[in-house]
């Protein structure tokens, strides 16, 4: 059992587990940031979609070649999402990544039936993960207005491995 984000990150890295993220608006600060630092710790692979030129100049000010990306011009946020919506469904990438954009595009994307990753009769829910130091244990916490009655059998399988 993992107590926390350590932990995970090593086990990952032991094990040479590695995921391929299709960043939609990944012409935003943070997210192309955690994208960042997640390559550089062997955690991932990318697929970065939005502004060109803005991807280009945070890779820049990380000091991160933009030659290491796959980076996909478009500044539509409604295509920018559909594309990495696109990117997984095809198997291309693993990953869906939320980045500068509507979170209404993204969802969209995310339930469009051709495109979309959620397959008939499955659920989605959000859940952020807290590492608690005190206890030395993580805390889950979910949307319960997404997913209103779960049970054990709905909960799909962690990504981990």
């Amino acid at each position: 059992m993992f107590c926390n984000f350590d932990e995970i990150k090593k086990h990952l890295q032991n094990k040479g587990i590695s995921r391929r993220i299709a960043l939609c608006g990944a012409h935003d600060d943070a997210a192309l940031g955690a994208v960042v630092k997640a390559k550089r710790e062997g955690l991932i692979t990318s697929t970065l979609i939005g502004n060109e030129d803005g991807i280009k100049q945070i890779l820049s000010s990380l000091n991160e070649p933009a030659g290491d990306y796959e980076i996909i011009h478009e500044t539509d946020e409604k295509k920018s999402a559909r594309l990495a919506m696109t990117h997984v469904h095809e198997g291309n990438a693993d990953i869906p990544m939320k980045g500068l954009m509507q979170t209404q595009s993204f969802l969209a994307a995310l339930f469009n039936p051709l495109i979309g990753i959620l397959k008939p009769n499955e659920i989605m829910s959000h859940v952020t993960v807290f590492y608690y130091p005190n206890r030395n244990r993580f805390v889950f916490a979910t949307d319960t207005s997404i997913v209103l009655n779960p049970s054990l059998e709905s909960i799909p399988s962690p990504i981990i491995g």
